[in-house]
Formats: C-alpha cells, structure tokens, sequence
C-alpha cells in the first residue's frame, strides 16, 4: 500500500538573497508595525517575525531565523 503522505525532507533549506518581486510591503516588530514599502525581501532573508505581504494584501510569509542562505 503507498503512503499519501510526503516524508519533508531534514535537510536545510537553500535561500537566495534575490528580491521577490510578489511583495509589496512588509511589517516588522521593530518598525512598530509600520508599512514598510519598497523592500527588497524574500521570505528567507526577512527579518524574525516580519511579514510579508503581496498585491493584495494577504500574507505571503513570516520571516524566520535561518541556518543557511546561498550567495546564488
């Protein structure tokens, strides 16, 4: 019998330092929640616990403290 679920993998996850072009604006702790516009994220390299949100307003991701980021 196959297995429905997909075992994810241990492995820690490669980020880039690319812009992502789907966020418009992000909120931090540390700005007192202020809209912060023209921001060159992604949902690696957001800052911990800033959220990112796209065109139409709905949450794209919370940043996270990550163990690896890629140059590429």
């Amino acid at each position: 019998m196959a297995s429905l679920f997909v075992k994810e993998s241990i492995e820690p996850k490669a980020c880039t330092l690319k812009c992502d072009p789907k966020v418009v604006y992000m909120t931090c702790p540390s700005s007192g929640l202020a809209k912060l516009y023209q921001v060159c994220v992604n949902c690696c390299t957001a800052g911990e616990d800033c959220k990112l949100y796209g065109y139409d307003e709905s949450l794209a991701c919370t940043g996270e403290p990550q163990s690896y980021i890629s140059a590429s």
